[in-house]
Order: structure tokens, then sequence, then C-alpha cells
């Protein structure tokens, strides 16, 4: 995770004021969350869970949430929490990971200010693997709880509706966004056959199709 080693110059803080001076909207980026399982690649989980933080802080009118290209535009690379923060415009950031265990699943998320390093909010979700299903939403609203952003009950309940109940779908849904976002011919092919095993699972899913 970025924020836990690094150290701030004075510098990089002077760079980054612009940023976190004037804001009239909360600004958050939700980095992709890094894949710790021992065995098995769950990459597509933590792009996928990331993916649908995104979508529901998007509900919130009160938050400025950047987008997916944004924020996955720094996976793999080296970067800083500052730099990242100074190139996206933020003053808030959540990463996280993601470890599957058989049929356990753990979260760890970080919500933390990119200048200072400080933490807002740290927590381990210990869950069963099909929690998938809700544990986005379980975040999301919490990320608005400790930036203090007003949530609306229209958007609550926005945030806490379920496309699907349907487990299989929603991870063949996943598993198909993830290779989607990949960009080869090959992954294009491979999200096909998942988003028609997503819509097998669940017609009424509308993201499938």
């Amino acid at each position: 995770m970025l924020a836990a080693s690094y150290f701030y110059t004075e510098a990089e803080k002077n760079d980054i004021q612009h940023v976190l001076q004037g804001e009239d909207r909360i600004s958050v980026a939700i980095l992709p969350f890094a894949n710790t399982s021992p065995e098995g690649n769950f990459e597509w989980l933590g792009d996928g869970l990331c993916d649908q933080i995104i979508d529901h802080l998007n509900y919130i009118d009160a938050i400025d949430v950047k987008s997916r290209s944004a924020s996955f535009y720094f996976k793999g690379k080296d970067f800083n929490p500052v730099q990242i923060a100074n190139l996206l415009g933020v003053n808030t950031m959540l990463e996280g990971s993601v470890m599957v265990v058989d049929s356990t699943l753990r979260i760890s998320v970080k919500l933390f200010n990119p200048l200072t390093g400080s933490q807002l909010w740290n927590e381990t979700f210990d869950r069963v693997y099909k929690d998938i299903l809700d544990i986005q939403s379980e975040i999301a609203l919490a990320v608005a709880e400790k930036i203090n952003a007003n949530v609306t009950r229209d958007e609550r309940e926005r945030i806490t509706s379920q496309s699907t109940n349907n487990l299989e779908a929603r991870e063949a849904y996943m598993k198909g966004k993830y290779h989607y976002n990949l960009l080869t011919p090959l992954d294009n092919k491979r999200a096909k056959i998942y988003f028609e095993e997503a819509i097998g699972h669940d017609p009424g899913m509308a993201e499938s199709y």
C-alpha cells in the first residue's frame, strides 16, 4: 500500500497545496486493490470491487470521485501518493487489498490524506466469499461517513440496491469486466464468454448485456 512508508518532502507538500485548498467538494481517488490471495488469480475481484465502489460513490453528489480510467492509470506504476494526488487533483485516497482463502474473504482498506499520509480510516473486513455481492456498498458508505459527506436517502438507496442476488452472475460479470478492460482481442473474447455466462445465471442483470 502506498501511504504506510512514504515520507513527504516540503517541495512535494508545496506542489499539492493547490489540490487541498479551496475545494467545495471532497475529491476522492479509489486506487486499484491489490490481490494478496496465496493461491489463484483474484486480481479480477480486486479490480471489480474497486470498480463498484467508484460506481457507488458516483451516486453521491457531495463527492467528486475520480473515474476508473483515471485511478487505474497508476496500477503497477511507480508513483507516490503526492504525485497521484497532484495529477488527479484529489484530497483523499482509498487503497486496499483482497485475499481469498477457500470460502473466506478478507478485504483491508485504508482511507488517507495524500499530503500528510495521515489515516482517516482503516479497517479489515473478514467475511464469507458470497459477501462480494454487497461488501462494496458497505465500504462506499463507510468512506462517505469518514469524510463527512452528506448522503441523501435516495443516494443511500441507490448504493445499497443490488442488480443481482446471484453470486455466480456477479462473479462472472466481474471476470468479464476485468478481461474487457485488458483491451486485447483475446481478452475481449474471454469477456464476451463471461458476460454471456452472467446473463445465463441472471438474465435480469442489465450491466451484463
